[in-house]
């Protein structure tokens, strides 16, 4: 009987929680670009924009919202931003800067 009952509830759980999974809001995510300098994220894949001087620069900021895969803002003030990181690279470390999600 015990194990007619583990075998019931363990596909029973894991469908509930397939369900919650899908009523969840997507949270979109912000990043408030504080620095002009051209200077890459230390880690795209933690959600904080921080490059080595621990400021959100605008290669920083694009990509970790290329890393992610819902929705982005960047919140970019007045300035000029001077690309200087020669190279290409897809990843936006060097180079061009891609935008890989709307």
């Amino acid at each position: 009987m015990f194990l007619l009952v583990r075998r019931l509830t363990l596909p029973s759980a894991v469908l509930g929680l397939s369900f919650v999974a899908l009523v969840l809001p997507i949270v979109a995510s912000t990043y408030f670009v504080n620095s002009t300098a051209d200077l890459p994220d230390t880690d795209p894949a933690d959600g904080i924009c921080k490059t080595i001087n621990n400021n959100c620069t605008l290669r920083a900021a694009i990509m970790q919202a290329d890393f992610i895969a819902t929705a982005s803002t960047i919140i970019l003030p007045a300035g000029t931003y001077k690309l200087t990181r020669a190279g290409y690279d897809d990843d936006a470390i060097v180079g061009d800067l891609d935008i890989k999600h709307d």
